[in-house]
C-alpha cells in the first residue's frame, strides 16, 4: 500500500559541557541497549539528566531508554555530549511544536498547498526493507528547483515541513516496531543549475535538523541514477554529515542500472518495492515520468 503523507486527496501524503563521564562505544546498531557499557552509559545520562532538570517528553513508539541510547550513540557513548545534545533537542521541540505534528494538517506547516512542492520534489514513503524498516522515496532530479518554491512559501516553511515529514516517518516506525528509516533518492534528470544557493540552504537546514534532532534514525540512504556531476556537489554535503551518516550513504551511477537494481533488491524484497524500482509493488503515483530504472530483461 502506498503511504502519501498528506492530507490532501491527490498527491501526498547552551552552554556546553565537558564529558565528565565517556563509556567505550558499542559497535551494536539496535535500538535497545546491546551491551553492559551501554547500561552504565544510560545510568550516568539519566543521572546527568536529572541534575539539570531536563524533562523529556514521551516520544511515539520508542522507550525513554531507546531515546536516549539514539543520542548517546550519536554522540559516540559521551554522556556529557548527549546531555547537552538531548537538552537542546528538548528545548527546541518545545519552541517548534514539535509533539503537535501529527495532528497539524501540512499545508498549515508549509504554508501552502503540499501538491505544489510533490511536483518539485516529489517523496513518498512505501514498503519496508528486509529488516522492516520503512523505505522513503524521494527524486531529486530535473524537476526539482526549490527556488520555484519560495513563490509559495519561506526557507523557514520548508525547515517546518521537514520536520512534519519526520515525525510521520517517526510513527510509521513504531507502527512497523523499527528505528531506523531507508531512504532512495532518484537523481535522475539532475544538472548542475538546480544546485543554487536556495536548494543548498534548503539541502543545509534538512541535513542539520535531520542530525541533532532525529539522531540515528537514518539506516541508509541510496541515490541511484546519480549523475557524473553529482560528485561535485556531494562533495559539499558530505562536509555537513557526521561521519556515521556519510557511511551510510551508497552512491550508484546513471550508467550503472544494473547495479543500482542489485543494490535495491539486496535491500527489499521485490514486493516491498515500487514498480518503477525494480520492483512488483504499486507504483509510485504521481511520480516524474523520468525517473526509476530499465526493466529488467
Amino acid at each position: 500500500r502506498t503511504t502519501l503523507i498528506s492530507r490532501r486527496a491527490s498527491p501526498i501524503i547552551r552552554s556546553r559541557s565537558t564529558d565528565a563521564t565517556v563509556v567505550s562505544r558499542s559497535t551494536s546498531s539496535a535500538a535497545s541497549v546491546g551491551s553492559s557499557t551501554e547500561t552504565t552509559a544510560l545510568a550516568a545520562l539519566e543521572a546527568l539528566l536529572e541534575e539539570r532538570g531536563v524533562v523529556i517528553s514521551d516520544r511515539i513508539g520508542e522507550t525513554r531508554g531507546q531515546l536516549l541510547l539514539r543520542f548517546l550513540r550519536a554522540r559516540g557513548m559521551r554522556v556529557g555530549s548527549a546531555a547537552d545534545m538531548l537538552q537542546q533537542d528538548v528545548e527546541w521541540r518545545n519552541e517548534n511544536n514539535a509533539d503537535d505534528m501529527l495532528v497539524t494538517p501540512p499545508e498549515a506547516v508549509l504554508g501552502c498547498d503540499p501538491s505544489y512542492l510533490q511536483a518539485i520534489m516529489p517523496h513518498c514513503i512505501q514498503g519496508e526493507d528486509k529488516l522492516r524498516r520503512p523505505l522513503i522515496f524521494k527524486h531529486f532530479g530535473g524537476q526539482c528547483e526549490l527556488r520555484q518554491m519560495l513563490r509559495a512559501t519561506t526557507l523557514d516553511k520548508l525547515g517546518a515541513y521537514n520536520m512534519w515529514l519526520n515525525e510521520h516517518y517517526s510513527q510509521r516506525l513504531a507502527e512497523l516496531g523499527a528505528s531506523q528509516w531507508v531512504v532512495i533518492i532518484d537523481a535522475k534528470g539532475w544538472y548542475p543549475g538546480l544546485a543554487d544557493r536556495t536548494a543548498l540552504q534548503v539541502l543545509k537546514t534538512m541535513a542539520q535538523m535531520d542530525a541533532a534532532h532525529y539522531p540515528e534514525r537514518l539506516g541508509a540512504i541510496i541515490v541511484i541514477n546519480a549523475p557524473r556531476m553529482l560528485a561535485a556537489v556531494w562533495a559539499v554535503i558530505r562536509g555537513w554529515l557526521d561521519e556515521r551518516t556519510r557511511d551510510k550513504v551508497d552512491i550508484i551511477s546513471d550508467r550503472d542500472p544494473q547495479a543500482a537494481r542489485k543494490r535495491l533488491l539486496e535491500r527489499a524484497d521485490p514486493a516491498q518495492l515500487p514498480e518503477q524500482y525494480a520492483g512488483l509493488g504499486p507504483a509510485l503515483h504521481p511520480w516524474p515520468t523520468h525517473s526509476g530504472l530499465p526493466t529488467d530483461k
